[in-house]
């Protein structure tokens, strides 16, 4: 059974690069890729500015921080839960702030990291194919 879900995953890998890929070859990218399309009919639809945008990802429902208010909550009084959500706080934004500046150094060579994870995909595809159609899983 393990060779039928080899098989299948790197079938859908294969597809997915393949249609990542085809902008490699002019034939294939009849009208531009799907992604572009998709990329250009949300373009007008994304926020104007990021600061704007993480104000409002803020507010949006989090796992996490939803545990950190009822650990906080559970802490026994004002002063101790609004320490600990401080605390939890400043370990959030140095690790968000690690984030962006991560992001914004790789932000210069972007087309080159996508078109290598697009190739990864395409060699994991392949992979799996292989092993799915030996026998081997």
């Amino acid at each position: 059974m393990g060779t039928r879900r080899s098989v299948v995953a790197g079938g859908v890998l294969v597809i997915w690069a393949a249609v990542a890929l085809s902008d490699l070859v002019p034939r294939l990218d009849a009208g531009g890729s799907l992604f572009t399309r998709v990329a250009g009919v949300l373009k007008g639809r994304v926020p104007g500015h990021p600061f704007l945008t993480g104000l409002f990802l803020g507010l949006l429902p989090c796992g996490l921080l939803y545990s950190a208010l009822i650990a906080a909550a559970a802490r026994g009084g004002a002063i101790e839960g609004a320490a600990a959500l401080a605390l939890f706080g400043l370990g959030t934004a140095s690790a968000l702030l690690g984030v962006s500046v991560a992001d914004e150094l790789l932000a210069r060579n972007r087309a080159v990291i996508n078109r290598l994870s697009q190739v990864f995909l395409l060699a994991m595809g392949i992979w799996f194919l292989w092993t799915g159609f030996a026998g081997r899983s």
